[in-house]
């Protein structure tokens, strides 16, 4: 992930399911770099965790559609929704989430292709 990252994101769309929420300001969980709090700045009450796919999943490539990157910048960054199910962290390898790290325009990109919804990240970081 760029280092240059804004800490404000703006969604080009809402987040399915979290309407109207647009506005998220993006914040690296001390002493684990790479791993990120995303919280709804209205609506307040939206938090998701997002991992870095550069940090955490350096295999993974996913080919981006042009007309759902457009306007995110030339490399827009990745992340990637991550849970944590029984102990273990789980992430969402289906939608990431393309950043453009200079501006903060973010969307989330529904992927064509066989990209599970939840896997373990240890199995996706393989």
């Amino acid at each position: 992930m760029s280092t240059t990252l804004t800490t404000t994101l703006t969604l080009v769309e809402p987040l399915p399911g979290l309407a109207p929420a647009v506005d998220y300001r993006l914040s690296e969980i001390d002493e684990a770099p790479g791993l990120f709090s995303l919280e709804s700045a209205s609506p307040a009450g939206i938090r998701l965790h997002v991992i870095s796919a550069a940090a955490y999943l350096p295999g993974y490539a996913p080919r981006l559609p042009a007309e759902a990157v457009a306007g995110l910048g030339t490399h827009p960054d990745l992340l990637v929704v991550t849970t944590l199910v029984d102990g273990t962290p789980w992430v969402n390898l289906l939608a990431p989430i393309a950043v453009d790290p200079d501006t903060g325009a973010a969307r989330q990109i529904i992927l064509e292709g066989d990209y599970p919804v939840r896997v373990p990240l240890t199995d996706a970081a393989a």
